[in-house]
């Protein structure tokens, strides 16, 4: 750092060709991206190298200028074919832009330019996979990315185990990003990013893959519950980087691991104020728990601030359900209308969200603020016939007439169908495969000859003229008769009781009843406990 700075101080007020070259070439270094930028941006107007461009290129992907990138690109598009270092930094902008395809495409282009270009001019294989070392680790993040963690899991370790990249930044990525992927094995992930906080590869790091590599660090103290030391690397590296979110996180982390949930708020909170252009995922978390409480409008006021996500379509759908949720209808509207006012009428996603307001309104019944979106929605597509049928339901809601003259533009029904053709169209009898045919026409014909016709109606009976009556009501009915067991007489051995009389009804001197003598029978039923 002090040798850059020095050089730095010498190079002041150069203005050579190779001095400013090298000027931008040290500000790079130094992670002054901005104006490096600006000095390649110079030189390039003059000249039309291709290192140069190249170096430009890289340093407006450093810088965030993607919108310059692609100007670049459009600009020198012969470089795509030609020179891979021009590719892969393209493919670097359009990665960091969120077009993963594309940049894709660009470092399997890249990979292709490099290995032609460089056995051409006689390299070795053990040269080549050193120098396609970067981009294969670019295209294993990819694959991480998009969720193919196996081949991106196995192409880490064969750059880290087989290749073994003389670029100390390349390796350092390569296990980083291995990591990642090998949660459970936290033992030996430690190990390897304890490993990478030597000081001579820390020096050839960045600071973006530095603040990535402490970040891992503690979050796999973490997961090892090992809280204090994972509370004190947080604390250094909030010191060493105050701006970046993902400590923030990781503290609010260990606080919500203590359930102390209101100094999570508290420091998600003071961080979203201190640094709103970095919290966007600080505010997502901080929603995050507001839902987790209940506290609806917190967190849609939360998700309002975020500047980032305000017209994205998973914003939009997020809000207008919150808002619904809590009965607030209005606010609900008022999220897809300024959606619509802020989004180009050029773009897809405008007449997508369009669409949705108006199915919103139908749902709500509020049938005249339909048929508006659902015109507009018309005159951009007039042959959508599901949008003109919903416009001819909303207006016969308040305008028949109106409502009658849109009806005219769908097409006529076919009246002259054959609803039983249009059945049996397309009818295919079952098929069964039988086996012996001269057994089922016997089975057929003997149960044609069980069959038997009703004999007719004996007339010769007189009719009955209460038939008409309910069975109870008839004149012959003579009720049901009951089996009155009460009368009848013990049966087996017991000894029978003499009827009831004046001299025998009095209650006996002794009540109690006498118990058999002799052992239990054994098939006979266990008596159960009294309840008490």
């Amino acid at each position: 750092m002090n040798a850059h700075d020095e050089a730095l101080s010498i190079l002041e007020g150069i203005y050579d060709y190779n001095a400013m070259e090298l000027r931008a070439q040290v500000l790079y270094s130094l992670e002054r991206y901005d104006e490096a930028a600006d000095i390649y941006k110079e030189l390039c107007d003059n000249s039309k190298d291709e290192d140069l461009i190249t170096n430009y290129i890289a340093a407006l992907v450093r810088s965030g200028n993607h919108t310059e990138v692609e100007n670049v690109i459009a600009e020198f598009k012969t470089l795509l074919r030609k020179k891979f270092e021009f590719t892969y930094n393209a493919a670097c902008s359009y990665l960091e832009a969120g077009n993963i395809s594309t940049a894709r495409d660009y470092l399997v282009s890249a990979k292709r330019i490099c290995e032609d270009s460089l056995t051409s001019e006689g390299f070795s294989q053990q040269e080549i996979g050193d120098e396609l070392a970067i981009i294969e680790t670019q295209i294993a993040f990819i694959d991480q990315k998009i969720g193919n963690t196996e081949e991106a899991l196995h192409s880490y370790e064969n750059i880290v185990n087989n290749v073994k990249p003389s670029d100390v930044a390349v390796n350092a990525v390569s296990v980083n990003n291995l990591v990642t992927l090998r949660v459970r094995d936290e033992v030996d992930s430690l190990r390897k990013l304890n490993f990478l906080k030597n000081e001579k590869i820390m020096k050839r790091l960045v600071q973006s893959q530095k603040e990535s590599i402490g970040f891992n660090q503690g979050l796999v103290y973490l997961h090892m519950e090992e809280i204090d030391t994972c509370r004190n690397i947080v604390n250094d590296l909030r010191k060493l980087y105050p701006e970046n979110d993902l400590f923030p996180l990781l503290a609010a982390a260990i606080l919500w691991n203590d359930k102390k949930f209101k100094k999570t708020e508290g420091a998600l909170k003071k961080y979203a104020e201190n640094f709103p252009e970095n919290s966007m995922r600080v505010k997502l978390s901080l929603a995050q728990i507001y839902l987790s409480q209940d506290d609806v409008s917190a967190a849609i006021k939360t998700l309002e601030e975020i500047q980032e996500l305000k017209h994205t379509p998973v914003m939009i759908s997020t809000l207008v359900t919150l808002n619904e949720r809590i009965g607030d209808i209005t606010s609900a509207i008022s999220v897809l209308e300024d959606a619509l006012e802020n989004i180009s009428e050029e773009k897809p996603m405008y007449l997508s969200i369009l669409r949705k307001c108006a199915q919103f309104l139908l749902k709500l019944e509020r049938y005249e603020e339909a048929s508006d979106k659902l015109k507009l929605l018309l005159s951009h597509n007039p042959k959508d016939l599901h949008t003109l049928s919903s416009l001819v339901i909303a207006l016969s809601h308040f305008d028949a007439e109106q409502s009658h003259e849109y009806e005219e533009r769908l097409p006529s029904v076919n009246t002259e169908v054959d609803l039983d053709t249009l059945e049996l169209e397309g009818f295919v009898m079952p098929t069964f495969e039988r086996k012996d045919k001269t057994k089922a026409s016997e089975l057929v014909e003997k149960k044609k000859t069980k069959r038997r016709n009703k004999p007719p109606k004996d007339t010769s009976r007189p009719i009955d003229e209460e038939r008409w009556l309910p069975l109870y009501e008839r004149s012959y009915y003579k009720g049901r008769r009951r089996n009155n067991k009460s009368n009848r007489m013990a049966q087996g051995s017991a000894p029978t009781m003499a009827p009831a009389t004046k001299s025998n009804t009095t209650k006996p001197a002794n009540t109690k009843p006498v118990r058999p003598t002799g052992k239990k029978k054994n098939n006979r039923r266990k008596r159960r406990g009294r309840r008490r």
